[in-house]
């Protein structure tokens, strides 16, 4: 049995992983209000983490070891450790009207994969502004459907929004 009073304060970047965490019972003591991004990350983690605790950053290996060297400007001990591995998945293209980047890795291995002409015809959602920068970056001339917020919520809305928006133009 692990006594859960012990565990170190947890940070996490998103209500995606708030919510995952929370299927463990677990509830982050601190999350960006709005910047679910590296920035808003950091600034959290200066209001709600005292300058001596020991910092472990948990991460794919592809994350970079950016936000590690970032923390270490500020704390003393920060471990930076690649939990998981991305992988490219061979695959058919899917036939699909709308394409939901929710990364800047998932438009990578898309491209890499599909290229850009197979965005032709379809609808782009990208979840942040590092995605529809990655996605204008790799040559797609559309603007994409971009949420206000960093969440899948917030980008479900925002395409209800724009599909509204060309049925009933204002």
């Amino acid at each position: 049995i692990v006594d859960l009073r012990k565990l170190p304060k947890l940070l996490c970047c998103g209500e995606g992983t708030a919510n995952s965490l929370k299927r463990f019972r677990l509830t982050p003591d601190a999350m960006p209000e709005g910047d679910f991004n590296t920035e808003g990350l950091l600034e959290t983690a200066l209001q709600a983490i005292p300058r001596a605790a020991r910092i472990l950053r948990l991460r794919s290996d592809i994350a970079g070891p950016s936000l590690a060297e970032k923390f270490r400007r500020y704390y003393a001990h920060v471990d930076d450790f690649v939990l998981c591995e991305n992988r490219t998945v061979e695959c058919e293209a899917p036939g699909c009207d709308v394409v939901f980047f929710a990364s800047v890795s998932a438009i990578n291995s898309y491209v890499k994969q599909f290229g850009i002409p197979s965005l032709n015809g379809k609808i782009v959602v990208t979840i942040g502004p590092k995605d529809t920068d990655a996605i204008l970056q790799a040559g797609w001339q559309g603007t994409p459907v971009a949420p206000r917020r960093a969440t899948v919520e917030d980008a479900v809305e925002a395409l209800a929004v724009y599909l509204i928006r060309q049925e009933i133009p204002l």
